[in-house]
Formats: C-alpha cells, sequence, structure tokens
C-alpha cells in the first residue's frame, strides 16, 4: 500500500511530532508509517488524515482491480 502521508504532512508545513501531536499519536508511529511503509490500523489512519484535514484515501489510496476481489 502506498501513503502519501509524508507530501501531505510537507504541504502543511509540519514537523513529524506536530502531526503525531495533532494527530495524538507517537513520533514512531508517523515515522514508520512515512519511512517504512507501516500500514496503519484504521483509526490511526482515520486521525491522521482528519489532523491533515483530508480524506482516508487520499492519503492511503488503495489500487485493487476487480480481478483481486
Amino acid at each position: 500500500m502506498f501513503n502519501l502521508l509524508y507530501l501531505k504532512r510537507v504541504q502543511k508545513g509540519w514537523t513529524q511530532q506536530m502531526l503525531a501531536e495533532q494527530a495524538g499519536v507517537s513520533r514512531r508511529t508517523v515515522c514508520s508509517i512515512e519511512n517504512a511503509g507501516k500500514i496503519p490500523t484504521i483509526r490511526i489512519g482515520i486521525r491522521l488524515c482528519r489532523a491533515l484535514g483530508c480524506s482516508f484515501e487520499e492519503v492511503f489510496p488503495i489500487d485493487v482491480s476487480l480481478r483481486e476481489l
């Protein structure tokens, strides 16, 4: 799963720590998602997206073809 968390965060001019505080998660969580490609839980993903003011799909696009379903 590709994520745009880094791009959205930088567009707001926020550090990882600032996003973490706004979303109520640790900076390590933000770092893991951005750099290691860790897939967040839905709850954490939604908290991050709300803090950034965007939808889940904008940050975590899911590219699934109908053949995979």
